[in-house]
Parts: structure tokens; C-alpha cells; sequence
């Protein structure tokens, strides 16, 4: 959060376009995202997209469009195991994206204890494309933002290697937990 010392800037928007096409070609039209952490990440790059994608499919886009949180002062799997529990006290959305894929892990624990099913009542989607998505079930849907790409700069800026400032593409990776 905040000024990053590695010039590293990752484009959501294209993937997450396919994503919203996905869901609304599915009937989805309540979508929110769960950044699980406070306002101070209303820049984020993913929080931006979400919000573009809002308007320009004419969907719903009000104070509970974005849940924020104490993300990450409490742990993602927490943060977004929260978030669902108030989401559902107000909202019965079709798809919620969450800011990582632990979030969406924690998410999806507490939405199948809520009687939901994952990728039929509700569609999750989470950022990273951990190893782990692939494993769990339902399989994670998620934007990959190629992590190892992002970890071997960070890796760089440390060893005071030279990073140079490149754009990483996201690609939307569709599994068992988005319809």
C-alpha cells in the first residue's frame, strides 16, 4: 500500500474483461469485489478495473461494491472469510472477486458452511493463480498477475540488480468456482 520502491505495474483490466464477459454471459449482474483491506487500497489496480467494468456494463456500483476490511492486519483467509459473512448479512450477490486467492480460499470455506455452492449459487474469483488454486474444490478461477514475474523483481530491487519498469499482463483463468 502506498509508493512501491519496485517499478512494477500489473494491467487487470483486459483480464477481468474477459472475466465480467464470462459472468454476464452466465446472467451474473450482482458483482461486488472484497479488498478485505482498508480504503488506502482504493488505487489499486484491480479495485480500478473492477470499478471501470462497473460502468461500462451498466451494473449496480454503490457503497457495497468494494467490502473493505483490516486486510492485512488480519490474515486473507480471514479478511475474506469476514467479508462473506457481512456481505450476506445485506446482499445476495451472483459473483464477488476477491483481492487474493487466500482470500477467496477463506471466502469459500465460510460460503460452503453458509450452504452455498461455490460455482453454481455464487461465483469466486481471486487474484495470484497460487499453486493451490488448481486444487482445491472447486477449482479457483483467478486473474494471474504471473507472481513469479513480480517476486523475482522484488528478488532484484533487493539484490540492487536493476529493475526496469515493464507493464505484466493479467490473463483470467477460468475453473469449477465461476460459472
Amino acid at each position: 500500500v502506498g509508493a512501491d520502491p519496485v517499478p512494477i505495474h500489473i494491467d487487470y483490466l483486459n483480464a477481468m474483461d474477459e472475466a465480467f464477459r464470462s459472468l454476464l454471459e452466465h446472467g451474473c449482474r450482482k458483482i461486488r469485489f472484497v479488498c478485505g483491506g482498508s480504503k488506502k487500497f482504493a488505487e489499486d489496480g484491480r479495485i480500478r478495473a473492477f470499478l471501470t467494468l462497473l460502468d461500462r456494463y451498466g451494473l449496480e456500483k454503490n457503497e457495497n461494491s468494494v467490502i473493505w476490511g483490516n486486510y492485512p492486519k488480519t490474515d486473507a483467509m480471514e479478511s475474506g472469510s469476514e467479508a462473506v459473512r457481512q456481505i450476506y448479512r445485506t446482499d445476495d450477490p451472483d459473483a464477488i472477486f476477491f483481492l487474493t486467492d487466500m482470500m477467496a480460499f477463506g471466502a469459500m470455506h465460510t460460503l460452503d458452511a453458509m450452504g452455498k455452492t461455490v460455482g453454481k449459487d455464487v461465483s469466486v474469483i481471486g487474484f495470484d493463480n497460487t499453486k493451490m488454486s488448481r486444487f482445491c474444490i472447486p477449482s479457483l478461477t483467478t486473474i494471474d498477475s504471473s507472481i513469479e514475474t513480480e517476486i523475482q523483481r522484488y528478488i532484484d530491487f533487493i539484490l540492487d540488480k536493476e529493475v526496469s519498469e515493464e507493464v505484466i499482463v493479467s490473463k483470467f483463468i477460468k475453473r469449477a468456482s465461476s460459472v
